[in-house]
This record gives structure tokens, sequence and C-alpha cells, in this order.
């Protein structure tokens, strides 16, 4: 198997047993959102892959590590960044399950946006009209 592949697993896996189901789904709809609201915020596809993957991974303290920092005195938390290539698989296997959703969602959003300008439209024409 490919290590990029093997890499991609094992982050699956442990976000799998560290996170609540209900918290990674809500986490990637609002990525797919997100990116369909405001295409701008990434570069690229890959840009935003890559984000996804790192939002999700973000949600476990098992990608994070502790360093004690002399100077200050402090702990430090620092994020052991992954691969670009195994980001890119897991947002691939991510973004096949609940791209879907995530866009429905979006569609809905904009629908029920536009209604509701629609309504605060109408209602200043006729309060216009009135004068």
């Amino acid at each position: 198997m490919d290590r990029h592949y093997r890499t991609a697993a094992r982050e699956l896996a442990k976000l799998g047993t560290s996170v609540e189901a209900d918290t990674i789904v809500e986490t990637a709809l609002a990525m797919v959102v997100l990116q369909s609201f405001e295409p701008q915020r990434f570069k690229s596809d890959k840009a935003f892959r890559v984000q996804l993957s790192r939002r999700l991974r973000g949600l476990t303290d098992l990608n994070a590590g502790l360093w004690y920092d002399h100077t200050t005195g402090k702990m430090k938390r620092a994020y052991r960044e992954l691969s670009p290539k195994a980001a890119v698989i897991i947002a691939g296997i991510i973004t096949q399950a609940f791209g879907p959703a995530g866009l429905r969602i979006a569609q809905l959003e904009r629908m029920d946006h536009e209604e509701r300008n629609y309504g605060v439209s109408t209602v200043r024409r006729a309060l216009e009209a009135l004068d």
C-alpha cells in the first residue's frame, strides 16, 4: 500500500476513535457549505481539501504535541502537519461521503436567504408606496 494512503487511513482511524461522528459530519458539512458560499477563501480545490483535512484533524488532541518553552516557562502546543498528498486523500474520502449533502445544504440556505430578502424587499416597497 502507498505510504500516503496508509498515513491517511491511520489518521482517519484516529479521528474515528477519538471524535464523535456527529462532530465530524457537522465540521465536514460546514466546510463544504463555506466553500460553496465563499469560494474565494480557498486558492484552489487542493487548498480546500488540505484545509478540510486540517480542520478535521484539529478536532482531536491526538495530532497535537506539547513542548516546554524555556523562555516563557509555559507549555506550548504544536500540531503535526500531514503531507499534502495524505491530506488530499483524507479530504477526497470525506468529500465523497459528505460533499453532495453539503452542497444540498448550501443550496437550501441560498433559497432560504433569497426568500427572506424577497419578503424584506416586498415590505419595503409596500411602505414606500404608502408615502
